[in-house]
């Protein structure tokens, strides 16, 4: 399947436009908005009993589980190991499940970060390999 400029724009643009965002501010040398700076600070909040950060392994491929489990209302970070040998794929197809055509592909080294996670098991994982997965990071403001 070959997809043309425009599909793939519209593909991406979504996940990295908060991140060319805040590049071009950094870029202009502008402030970073603080979030204790902001009326709605609970949107930034991290439940106190919600992971930082952790490896999530598919041990079946063709399975999809969940990233992990705890509100985070944060950016997340989700990188595929270098060891990783197959695809990746994450995301959510809205029925609680991820696949090769419902989820966005990583291969080993790849990352995407997701804007703004509520709840780390809406973020689904499955792989093309058994045994393999992910790194993730809550990116707290």
């Amino acid at each position: 399947m070959q997809f043309n400029p425009d599909q793939i724009k519209q593909m991406i643009d979504p996940a990295i436009s908060p991140v060319i965002r805040l590049l071009d501010q950094i870029a202009r040398n502008t402030k970073i908005p603080n979030p204790s700076d902001l009326e709605d600070k609970a949107a930034f909040r991290v439940s106190p009993n919600s992971p930082m950060s952790g490896r999530t392994t598919v041990a079946a491929a063709g399975s999809a589980v969940p990233l992990s489990f705890g509100m985070v209302n944060a950016p997340v970070m989700v990188k595929a190991p270098y060891t990783n040998t197959g695809y990746i794929y994450v995301g959510n197809d809205g029925a609680g499940d991820v696949s090769s055509t419902t989820g966005i592909s990583l291969l080993a080294g790849d990352s995407i970060v997701f804007y703004n996670v509520t709840n780390l098991s809406f973020v689904m994982i499955d792989a093309s390999v058994a045994g393999e997965g992910v790194a993730w990071c809550v990116l707290a403001l």
